[in-house]
């Protein structure tokens, strides 16, 4: 009599039943924040090269900012409401994840008047959603 030992086989490329599946590569989004402010800099000639906010020549450009480590729990709207007590927004956008549709913790602002600039730039800390955020100017 034969005896047949039959022994499962997983591919190691397919999967493993400790490897986590279809995870990004990105778990840690303030980690992304802070990479995406340290590159900033390199991104600054795409901004003025697309600044289309209805705003022509350098003023456009003066009075718009990016915004970082914005908790996830924020909006377009709260971003709006928080920068208004410092003068008129133009316009206030947080970056979500299109597949996910969770904030990438990152936004931009626009103001009206370089007023609301300086009154921004008199306030030391800030607060929004109980997360320190950081700004800076994009030229």
């Amino acid at each position: 009599m034969t005896s047949v030992t039959i022994t499962p086989s997983f591919p190691a490329d397919d999967f493993h039943p400790k490897k986590k599946q279809g995870k990004p590569h990105h778990d840690q989004p303030a980690l992304n924040v802070l990479w995406i402010a340290a590159q900033f800099s390199s991104i600054r000639p795409i901004l003025r090269k697309y600044s289309g906010d209805g705003m022509s020549g350098a003023s456009a450009r003066s009075l718009k900012i990016f915004v970082g480590n914005i908790a996830w729990t924020v909006g377009h709207r709260e971003l709006r409401n928080y920068f208004s007590q410092f003068g008129k927004v133009s316009w206030a956008q947080v970056v979500f994840d299109r597949k996910s549709g969770l904030s990438k913790g990152y936004g931009f602002v626009s103001f009206q008047k370089k007023s609301a600039l300086e009154n921004l730039e008199r306030n030391q800390k800030h607060v929004l959603d109980n997360t320190p955020i950081f700004f800076q100017q994009t030229d």
